[in-house]
């Protein structure tokens, strides 16, 4: 410890709690002490608050319950499906492992679906391209 600072460690250790006032102690008793009258339809009125409070609580969720399904679903409904003409690819003919010949040919086509929601005016477009490959045999005389 440093010696200057000993006159105050000195004084703070000489300081001692003064004893609390007449009037705090009376508050602190009044506050801290159980009521001495007791009334004989308190528990009736606790019991009635307690039961309305726990039947707010069960229509609160069995309302929330009821609004978050009929109001998180959408109602999509179908207002269009369109499909694009196909395209055509012919390829070079190739030499199949039996000996014979076929041309391949991609077809290549775009399907597309459309759903609303009329209440949050939401729309849903399914795009589905679609692709097929043939072989399409060659006969050589």
């Amino acid at each position: 410890m440093n010696e200057e600072n000993d006159h105050l460690e000195a004084a703070l250790r000489s300081l001692k709690p003064r004893a609390p006032g007449a009037r705090v102690v009376v508050a602190l008793h009044r506050e801290l002490d159980p009521p001495t009258q007791r009334h004989s339809h308190s528990w009736f009125f606790k019991t009635g608050l307690t039961w309305a409070g726990a039947m707010s609580v069960c229509l609160v969720i069995v309302l929330g319950f009821y609004f978050s399904r009929t109001h998180s679903e959408p109602q999509y409904h179908l207002i269009g499906v369109a499909q694009s003409q196909p395209s055509l690819d012919v390829f070079n003919p190739v030499q199949l492992e039996d000996g014979t010949y076929a041309r391949p040919v991609r077809v290549h086509w775009n399907r597309s679906a459309q759903w609303e929601d009329p209440a949050t005016q939401t729309r849903l477009i399914h795009y589905q391209p679609q692709e097929k490959l043939a072989l399409i045999p060659l006969e050589i005389f």
